[in-house]
């Protein structure tokens, strides 16, 4: 007898044991899919204007600790938190999907309970609803409670828009301030298009001095090439003396230029170019070039940056803008490129521009692009 009420138990414990663990997997499906509807929610909104937003209902399971923006390191401020990854964790089993612009999210957790032994076996969770709204930002997209404010800060400072393109909402490709004048497609500089030697004069005429170092580090940039020399040589028989140097060492001591251009810095820094021929034997910018630039726009040089989408997506993406966001950081911008591509991107098509009257853009009727960098801004925690 005693045997049989020993069988029974086991058959017990193995019985609530298939069943909780049914239970547990139901409340994981569940949770994956509200994570999943967050992720594709986030991708989608990343494509679409300024403002467009969306109100959802998501269900997460008790055993979900946590789900939270991720940037890095885990990070927790006001209940909010900030980075390119969603991440979620079950049971401190961490799941974190890249997506495909930077997230501002509420922290959503859920405080542990003691669950007695009984409660285990049967899988007495419950379910959590969460009612967020979705918002497309100038830094990218918002999670948040509906109500509340984001925290993105997207200070264009006195930065003027010469020409943009139109690509899920206007894209900046011209932008000047003061003595600094950013140029986001770098085709028009591989084509030497006519626009752009014109632009090349007026940048020159526009920044002060006439000595100009031009910085360049990838083979299809080199304007020592014979298209791009005529560059070169309109401006010498206008009376600059033109420098051209790559980036194959430390960049020389820019005390004896008045204005620094640089084409796609950081560009050969991918590990996929690195070792291609067209960036075969450079070197990774040291944080002390990127200051020496910003002390020489401190100083009152002129500076010209050259940057390109790159089309890059993936774990190296960040890699593959940082120098030009530690640029723009360094001479004191809040904004930065943000990994991806507008106007033109992976097909033939040439995008049209328009352009706003400038002397940056004087004798420029017509700007073509073809892959233009998205310049955003970031979130920033508030400090209330």
């Amino acid at each position: 007898m005693i045997g049989g009420i020993i069988i029974s138990i086991v058959l017990a414990a193995l019985f609530f044991n298939f069943i909780s663990k049914v239970i547990i997997e139901k409340h994981k499906q569940v949770s994956k899919e509200s994570f999943s509807t967050m992720v594709n929610t986030i991708n989608s909104l990343c494509g679409m204007n300024v403002g467009q937003s969306m109100t959802k209902t998501l269900t997460f399971s008790d055993i979900v600790e946590e789900v939270y923006a991720f940037g890095g390191r885990k990070t927790v401020v006001d209940r909010i938190t900030v980075g390119d990854y969603l991440c979620m964790n079950i049971t401190n089993k961490v799941t974190c999907e890249r997506t495909e612009c930077p997230v501002e999210m509420i922290y959503i957790s859920h405080e542990e309970k003691v669950l007695g032994l009984v409660n285990r076996l049967l899988g007495r969770f419950g379910y959590n609803e969460y009612q967020l709204r979705f918002l497309k930002t100038e830094c990218g997209t918002s999670i948040l409670k509906p109500g509340m404010k984001t925290s993105c800060i997207c200070d264009w400072g006195d930065l003027v828009s010469l020409i943009t393109c139109q690509d899920q909402g206007e894209n900046k490709v011209l932008v000047t301030e003061d003595k600094t004048v950013i140029l986001t497609d770098i085709t028009p500089w591989i084509d030497a298009t006519p626009e752009m030697l014109t632009l090349a004069k007026n940048v020159a005429n526009n920044l002060s001095g006439s000595k100009i170092l031009i910085v360049w580090e990838d083979t299809s940039v080199d304007p020592t090439f014979p298209s791009r020399s005529q560059m070169i040589t309109s401006l010498e028989n206008e009376g600059f003396q033109v420098t051209t140097f790559r980036h194959s060492t430390i960049i020389p001591t820019l005390d004896n230029y008045d204005q620094i251009w640089l084409l796609n810095p950081g560009w050969c820094e991918h590990p996929g170019r690195k070792n291609s021929y067209y960036c075969s034997g450079t070197l990774d910018w040291k944080e002390s070039e990127i200051r020496s630039v910003g002390k020489a726009v401190e100083e009152g040089k002129g500076l010209f940056l050259i940057t390109d989408s790159g089309v890059i997506k993936g774990k190296y993406q960040d890699i593959a803008v940082r120098v030009f966001n530690r640029i723009l950081e360094t001479i004191g911008y809040t904004f930065k490129q943000i990994p991806g591509c507008r106007c033109g991107c992976e097909t033939p098509d040439v995008w049209s521009t328009q352009i706003n009257d400038h002397e940056l853009t004087k004798g420029i009727d017509d700007f073509r692009v073809k892959a233009v960098a998205l310049l955003g801004c970031e979130y920033k925690y508030k400090v209330e």
